[in-house]
């Protein structure tokens, strides 16, 4: 388990050193979601949602590289009427007309979308030095 923590803490700190030819992220977040629509009856809550991922980035030189990772997020609302009444008028096995009355009263719906993400990106960076290398570190040159 050190081994791992170790490693793990290595490859964080690894790009503070200087220019690193590969690079790896973590990332997490959570916070208020929604899923936007606006329903003609009731009323529309929004919920708590999140979205994590892993990331590797590829560069061929030091200031362009490729990149991709994989993404889970998920979005959450809830869906709440107190009263719902529908008449339709419709005709029976029979052949014969009549009225269909229904009514909801507290009706209540959780609704959650769960996505993934793929996604692929090309990186240039701008600049002369990237903002955190240590002047200490000599960076490989590329012809």
């Amino acid at each position: 388990m050190n081994r791992i923590i170790i490693n793990i803490l290595l490859f964080a700190f690894f790009p503070l050193l200087g220019y690193a030819q590969h690079e790896f992220s973590i990332h997490g977040g959570g916070g208020m979601s929604f899923l936007k629509y606006e329903p003609s009856i009731g009323q529309q809550n929004n919920g708590f949602g999140g979205q994590y991922g892993l990331g590797y980035h590829y560069f061929f030189s030091p200031k362009l590289g490729i990149g991709t990772g994989l993404e889970f997020a998920t979005y959450k609302a809830k869906f709440n009427a107190n009263n719902i009444n529908s008449i339709h008028n419709t005709i029976d096995v029979d052949g014969s007309p009549f009225e269909f009355r229904s009514s909801l009263r507290g009706y209540e719906e959780n609704q959650t979308a769960t996505i993934l993400q793929i996604p692929v990106m090309m990186q240039y960076q701008f600049g002369s030095e990237q903002q955190f290398s240590s002047p200490a570190v000599l960076k490989p040159d590329y012809q």
